[in-house]
C-alpha cells in the first residue's frame, strides 16, 4: 500500500501541475491511481478499515455522486425545468429538431473529466488513511523531497530565462519560476505546504536541541536535523518570493505564524520562552533571505499588476451564472463555457483566457449550486471538529512529533482552504494530491477504543 501511495504522489507532483482538464500529465496520474484503488478495495475486503469520519466519507462520496447525476440522461420533460432551459433548447432550435433525452450538465466533456479528476485525490486519501504511523512520516519525507526538487526546478528556469526546455507547458508564466506546474501561484501553494510539512521537524528538533543542550548532550544527530529543517523553511520561503505570486507569499508568511502558534502551543514544551526568541530570529531570517532572493520582483510586480480590475469583473459574472442556475448548478467543470455566456465586452481581459473563476468556492457554487452549500458546510463541520481534536483535546498517543505532523497538516488544509476564495490552486492534480496528503495526515477524531489505539504500532518518538 505504501509503495502504491508513493508512486501516486510522485506521479502527481511531477506531470499533474497543470489546471486545464484532460491533459496528458492528469490522464497519467489517472492510470497511476487504479492500482492502489485496487489495492484499497483489496485491503477492504480483507478487513482493513481505513479510519474514516462520517463527514470525510460523505465529502468523498458526494463529489462522484454530483458528477454522475449530471451525466445521466434526461427527459425533455425533466431538463426543461432546470434552470436556463433555454441553453439546452438552442441546439434543436437551430436544427430544427424536437428536443431528445440530454444530462443537466452544459459541458458534458468536462464533466466527465472532472469525475475522472476525482479518482486519484479519492484513493490516495483513503490509502493514506489504511497506513501506519511510520509510513505516514516516509509519505511526508517524500513529499518534502519532491517539493524540494521542485524548486531547484524553478531555479534552473529562471536561470534558462523564458525559453529555458525546463518548462514543462506552453501555457505558462515564461518569466517566473514555476517548478512542475504552468501556473506560478500553483507553485507558490505548493511551497507554502511546503513550509509547514517541514514545520514538525523544525519544532520536534528546536526542542530536542534545547533539551540534549541543557543535559550537555547535544549530538550531531540533533544540529543535522535542526538546520535541516530550518534551512527547507528558508528555502521555500524564498522560492515563494520569486514566484511573484501575492497570494502564495501572503499565506507563506501566515505558514510561518503558524510554525510559532504550533511551537507556542506544543505540550510540554519547558522551553517555550526560549523557543519564541529562536522563532523570532527564523522569523527575522526568513524575511532577509525572501528579501535577497526576490522581493525586488515581487515589488515590481505589484506596481505594474493591472489584473485586479479583472478579477472583480470575473467574480461579478460568476455570481450573476450561479443566481441563474441556482439550486442544481450548470455541470462540474463547465465554468468557461458558461462564463463566456456572462462576459461583457467591457470586461475583457487582454490576452487572457478565463478558465476559471479565480476563487474556487464560487465556481463550485455556480457548476453544483445547492450542492456547494453543503460541501462548505460539511468542510466546517471538519475543520472545527479536527480543530477541537487537535488544540484542545491533543492525542500524545504517538508522541509529539506525531501530533507536531497533524497540527501542521491541518494548518496546511486550512491555507489551501483559503487560498481557494482568491484563486484554484487545487484545480490541479499535484494541487489535489498535496491537499489529499495534508487531510490524510490529519488522522481521525478520537472515537476508536483504547484496545484499538494500543493495537497500532508505535513508531515515531515521543
Amino acid at each position: 500500500m505504501f509503495i502504491l501511495c508513493l508512486l501516486v504522489l510522485a506521479t502527481g507532483l511531477c506531470v499533474g501541475g497543470a489546471s486545464l482538464p484532460g491533459m496528458p500529465g492528469d490522464f497519467v496520474v489517472q492510470v497511476v491511481s487504479i492500482p492502489l484503488a485496487l489495492a484499497v478495495l483489496a485491503g477492504r475486503l480483507r478487513g482493513r478499515t481505513p479510519r474514516l469520519s462520517r463527514g470525510e466519507i460523505l465529502l468523498l462520496l458526494l463529489g462522484p455522486a454530483v458528477a454522475v447525476a449530471q451525466l445521466v440522461p434526461l427527459p425533455p420533460a425533466v431538463w426543461e425545468l432546470l434552470p436556463r432551459a433555454d441553453l439546452r433548447l438552442a441546439p434543436f432550435d437551430a436544427l430544427g429538431m424536437a428536443p431528445d433525452w440530454r444530462p443537466a450538465s452544459l459541458d458534458v466533456e468536462a464533466t466527465g473529466l472532472a469525475l475522472m479528476s476525482l479518482l486519484p485525490p479519492t484513493v490516495f486519501f483513503i490509502g493514506i488513511r489504511m497506513l501506519k504511523r511510520s509510513e505516514r512520516r516516509a509519505l511526508l519525507l517524500a513529499a518534502i523531497a519532491l517539493l524540494t526538487v521542485g524548486v531547484f526546478l524553478g531555479l534552473a528556469q529562471l536561470a534558462g530565462g523564458p525559453a529555458s526546455p525546463l518548462r514543462f507547458y506552453a501555457m505558462t508564466n515564461p518569466s517566473e519560476a514555476v517548478g512542475f506546474f504552468a501556473n506560478r501561484n500553483h507553485f507558490a501553494a505548493s511551497l507554502y505546504v511546503g513550509v509547514l510539512f517541514a514545520a514538525p521537524f523544525l519544532i520536534e528538533s528546536g526542542v530536542g536541541f534545547l533539551a540534549a543542550r541543557r543535559k550537555r548532550e547535544v549530538g550531531a544527530e540533533h544540529l543535522v536535523v535542526l538546520m535541516g529543517a530550518a534551512t527547507l523553511t528558508l528555502l521555500f520561503c524564498a522560492a515563494v518570493v520569486m514566484t511573484r505570486s501575492r497570494a502564495g507569499a501572503a499565506l507563506a508568511l501566515a505558514a510561518v505564524v503558524g510554525i510559532g502558534v504550533l511551537l507556542v502551543l506544543r505540550p510540554h514544551n519547558r522551553w517555550r520562552r526560549t523557543s519564541i526568541v529562536l522563532f523570532a530570529g527564523l522569523f527575522a531570517g526568513v524575511g532577509l533571505f525572501a528579501a535577497q532572493a526576490g522581493l525586488g520582483r515581487m515589488l515590481d510586480r505589484l506596481a505594474s499588476d493591472t489584473g485586479v480590475d479583472g478579477r472583480f469583473a470575473i467574480t461579478r459574472n460568476t455570481l450573476a451564472a450561479a443566481e441563474d442556475f441556482f439550486p442544481f448548478g450548470s455541470g462540474l467543470g463547465s465554468f468557461p463555457k458558461v462564463y463566456a455566456l456572462y462576459e461583457e465586452s467591457a470586461d475583457l481581459i487582454p490576452r487572457a483566457y478565463v478558465n476559471a473563476a479565480h476563487d474556487d468556492w464560487l465556481q463550485l457554487l455556480l457548476e453544483t449550486g445547492a450542492v456547494a452549500l453543503v460541501v462548505a458546510a460539511l468542510v466546517l463541520a471538519w475543520v472545527i471538529g479536527r480543530g477541537v481534536d487537535l488544540f484542545r483535546r491533543p492525542d500524545l498517543g504517538g508522541g509529539h512529533l506525531d501530533l507536531s505532523v497533524r497540527r501542521s497538516a491541518f494548518l496546511a488544509v486550512i491555507l489551501l482552504a483559503v487560498h481557494s476564495t482568491v484563486d484554484y490552486p487545487l484545480r490541479t492534480a499535484a494541487g489535489m494530491m498535496l491537499f489529499a496528503l495534508a487531510a490524510g495526515l490529519t488522522g481521525t477524531r478520537r472515537h476508536r477504543s483504547r484496545d484499538a489505539a494500543a493495537a497500532e504500532p508505535e513508531v515515531l518518538p515521543p
